[in-house]
Order: structure tokens, then sequence, then C-alpha cells
């Protein structure tokens, strides 16, 4: 081949690569927000609030305002199992001990096993988050096992500790993350 062909192919194929990149950048989800990282990038190295998964979809974190509702509609649904439990055994499931200091060990057993079983399940989201089309991955996008569901639960004692900081701490970090997020490696995502 002479010069000045190998030329014309090192342009044409600068040209693409320009192409591409360009294509990329203008690219946007069917709600007109733009990625802000490349599709190349894997999952949890993304620095912003949308990026794109090894499989090159579309994923959007879950903010601290949709994270809020969810959790608040999973308390509600709890509310009811409390009150039915209440209502068939005639005392209280998260009444205080004789005491005053501890909680009844069947409402914090019924509290964890709904939150790790079901962020653990094959919906991946608690029936809160399923209302809001969320779920709970690990770095990767991956389904968690019970036992990382149940420190990321218990991980959640450590942000009430803190005043609740932990909690708010997802509407502030990259990939909004909480503290019990990020000491359990996982993500709350938009599906």
């Amino acid at each position: 081949m002479d010069e000045e062909k190998r030329r014309e192919i090192r342009e044409a194929h600068e040209k693409a690569k320009r192409e591409l990149e360009r294509i990329r950048a203008e690219a946007k989800d069917e709600q007109g927000r733009r990625p802000i990282q490349s599709p190349q990038m894997p999952m949890h190295e993304a620095p912003g609030e949308v990026l794109w998964d090894h499989s090159g979809d579309y994923v959007a974190y879950a903010g601290f305002w949709r994270r809020f509702i969810a959790f608040s509609i999973d308390v509600f649904v709890l509310m009811i199992v409390f009150y039915a439990l209440d209502s068939i055994s005639g005392s209280t499931v998260l009444e205080f001990g004789e005491d005053g200091s501890s909680f009844r060990l069947l409402g914090l057993l019924i509290y964890w096993l709904y939150f790790a079983l079901m962020e653990s399940s094959s919906a991946q989201a608690t029936l809160g988050k399923m209302a809001l089309g969320l779920v709970v991955t690990d770095l990767e996008g991956g389904r968690i096992s019970f036992l990382r569901a149940t420190g990321r639960h218990f991980g959640k004692v450590l942000s009430y500790m803190l005043f609740s900081i932990g909690f708010l701490m997802a509407g502030f970090t990259a990939r909004k993350q909480a503290l019990h997020d990020m000491i359990s490696g996982c993500l709350v995502v938009r599906k």
C-alpha cells in the first residue's frame, strides 16, 4: 500500500473516531438527560448521578428524596404488620420492656428480615423501593446476598447514631450512597 492510501485510511479512522465521540457526547436517555461519563467506564467508577453500566444501558442513582419516600412506604407497611400482630397477640410488638430499656425482639426481627430478605430477593427491593422503581445492587450492578443485605441493614444503626447524617449523605455523595451503602458496598439505582 502506498503512503497516500495509508494517510486516507488514517484520516477516515480518525474521522470515524471523532464522530463516535460526538455521538456519545450528545447521547440522551428517554427523559432527555445526558450521561456524565462514557460507556466504557465500569459502573463502580462513575463519578456522577447517572452512568452507563457494562452492557451500555443507562443507569441512574436514586437520590435522597426518592429513597426517603420509599422508606416511608416501607415504614407504613411495617406499621400495618405490627398493628395486625398487636391485634392478634393482644400486646405491642415494639413495646418497651418493663424497665423501658429495650425493644421487643420480635419487632426488631421482623424489621431486619423484611429489609434483608426483600433486598436480597430476586426483586432486589422492598415494597417501597418497588413502588418507586428502585433496586439495591452491589457495586457491579448485581444482586446482593442476604449477608450483604444484613450488613447494609445493620449499617443503618451507625447512620442513626450520627444524628441521621449517614442517611443525608445520599443527597450529597457522587453515587448517592448513604453511609450504610458505603459500608456494605451497595448502590440504590432506578430500574
